[in-house]
């Protein structure tokens, strides 16, 4: 039985210069509604498995004052026809500073903070049935580093 590989898409940490442009790009509503991919679109975000969308986290009093995000558009929506795979959102943790007031240049940290940098279509962790037959989904069990699923 072939093994069906996903491509996972990731946005590069922000290195926090100002200059460099980030631009969030809009879903269409067709492939928000349903976590379907769509071919026809130019957009990664759209084509992809679990569709997402980029951000810009900004923050004026933070050092980087921006920082590229993703949001998954169906969250905990079913991502394939087989199996209980669900979009997830996955997390990176950035090293940041914060202003010690409004109008002072002194930064004060530095500071860890999370944000989703990615939209992953993910399976549930498991563990064996009480006779060790088939596989059962443990609810509420991290995915990743910060995601959880939870079974419905």
């Amino acid at each position: 039985m072939p093994v069906r590989a996903l491509t996972i898409f990731f946005l590069l940490q922000a290195t926090g210069y100002k200059d460099r442009p980030v631009f969030a790009v809009p879903l269409q509503a067709s492939s928000a509604t349903n976590c379907t991919a769509d071919s026809s679109k130019d957009d990664i975000g759209a084509r992809a498995t679990c569709p997402f969308v980029q951000q810009v986290d900004v923050d004026e009093s933070r050092d980087p004052v921006e920082i590229p995000t993703v949001k998954c558009t169906t969250p905990q929506s079913l991502c394939t026809p087989k199996g209980d795979n669900r979009c997830v959102e996955v997390y990176s943790t950035f090293t940041v500073f914060y202003r010690a007031d409004k109008q002072s240049t002194r930064l004060v940290g530095p500071k860890r903070i999370r944000l989703p940098t990615s939209c992953v279509c993910a399976t549930g962790k498991s563990a064996p049935a009480d006779r060790g037959v088939e596989r059962t989904p443990l609810n509420d069990v991290p995915l990743t580093d910060g995601a959880i699923f939870r079974a419905k």
